[in-house]
């Protein structure tokens, strides 16, 4: 009998950066293990988009598997008052609270709260208000095609260049 093709969340993975891929930091599975909540998550700066106004983040997960959560702006803690993408660049360390939304999806997390992780800050857990949801609809799968593509991708809208 002919083997079924994978679910189609699998093939999101074969998209995924050539680098995660080789490092073997894509995880395969289908969000059944992963945890509901993280508190006090600590992330790596994977993309921030200005148009979007909007993020991503990479965390080790399960066994060393990356895995990914959304922020938007309106989520960053900061005491400094410039824009977000003259405080941040692609590897800052941060942290964050989130919540697994999308299981089957490469960004299943959506952040609730970030801050660098040189901060003062200490945030009790919550979860994402409901802006923060929609703005993870409505941006989740934008920043996709960015990390897939590049931040080239966005028509230059990423503010990482100098």
């Amino acid at each position: 009998a002919p083997v079924p093709p994978p679910p189609p969340a699998a093939n999101e993975f074969q998209n995924a950066k050539v680098s995660d891929r080789r490092e073997g930091n894509i995880s395969r599975d289908s969000g059944n293990s992963f945890p509901k909540q993280l508190a006090d998550q600590e992330c790596d700066l994977e993309l921030f988009d200005a148009s979007l106004k909007s993020g991503v983040v990479t965390f080790g997960l399960n066994d060393n598997n990356r895995c990914y959560a959304y922020f938007h702006e309106s989520v960053f803690v900061s005491t400094r008052m410039e824009e977000i993408q003259h405080q941040l660049k692609p590897g800052d360390i941060l942290k964050m609270h989130c919540t697994l939304e999308k299981p089957g999806h490469r960004i299943p997390y959506c952040a609730s709260i970030i801050w660098p992780i040189n901060s003062n800050v200490r945030i009790t857990f919550m979860k994402p208000q409901e802006d923060d949801l929609d703005n993870y609809k409505s941006n989740v799968d934008k920043l996709l095609r960015i990390m897939i593509r590049g931040p080239q991708a966005s028509g230059g809208a990423s503010s990482y260049e100098s």
